[in-house]
């Protein structure tokens, strides 16, 4: 994305922008954002970053969104790639 006010943004960054923020009525994209972040990392840093920083966020999702990503989590932390 390449805007003239806020300069270039690779798609990564955008999403990392998108895991860190749950907005109400995003919820779906919150998720959605926070599963492609882990599903790109190389290491378990994402999962533990958040469940450490974003555990509020995560125990208000509706609980079809906050299982699929407490399954990611658990996934990613386990070492294993889904």
């Amino acid at each position: 994305m390449d805007t003239p006010r806020q300069g270039v943004w690779f798609p990564l960054e955008v999403l990392e922008l998108g895991k860190n923020a749950l907005q109400a009525g995003h919820e779906r994209e919150f998720v959605l954002c926070a599963g492609i972040v882990l599903q790109t990392g190389q290491t378990g840093d994402e999962a533990e970053d958040l469940v450490e920083n974003h555990a509020e966020e995560i125990r208000r999702l509706p609980e079809h969104l906050r299982s699929m990503l407490e399954t990611m989590i658990t996934e990613k932390m386990d070492g294993g790639a889904a």
